[in-house]
């Protein structure tokens, strides 16, 4: 999924671009929200967001008693 846009640390003329690329086309600036909406969606559910709370809690408990 194509989430966003990448440019090289630092290039600022870069970043400029790609900004103003976002901004000018609403077609791309739509997709990338969308995207990124999924993307969110899926990947920090409750379950997922619980579940790793959970292996944290076992891991530090885990850790304290070592």
């Amino acid at each position: 999924h194509e989430t966003g846009v990448l440019v090289p640390p630092g290039s600022v003329v870069d970043l400029e671009q790609q900004i103003e690329a976002v901004l000018n086309d609403p077609g791309l600036s739509s997709r990338l929200r969308t995207t990124a909406q999924l993307a969110v969606q899926e990947r920090f559910t409750m379950g997922r967001m619980v579940s790793a709370y959970e292996q944290l809690y076992i891991h530090m408990i885990e850790a304290a008693d070592g």
